[in-house]
């Protein structure tokens, strides 16, 4: 009955919680910057080395993996435009 207890607690925690994801009103900003550009950089440079001394990439090899990558950002912006929490800046 102890445990019952504990579990109701957790999920009542996490009921709220959604609650509180849900009606939050924090913002999501986008922007391209200084550090977005300097990753972009970094990557490009590891890119060319990794591939000059013939080792395995530290990224998805192949396209399909970009995709999903690049698909699982583009899924975080719509939930966002959908809530009204995104911001271009």
């Amino acid at each position: 009955m102890a445990q019952e207890c504990q579990f109701r607690s957790s999920a009542s925690k996490l009921i709220d919680y959604r609650r509180f994801m849900i009606k939050g009103n924090d913002m999501v900003e986008i922007m391209l910057g200084q550090t977005e550009i300097q990753a972009a950089a970094v990557g490009l440079v590891t890119g060319v080395v990794y591939t000059a001394v013939r080792a395995p990439i530290p990224a998805p090899n192949v396209l399909g993996g970009i995709f999903a990558i690049v698909g699982t950002f583009a899924g975080f912006v719509l939930v966002a435009a959908m809530r009204g929490q995104l911001h271009f800046g």
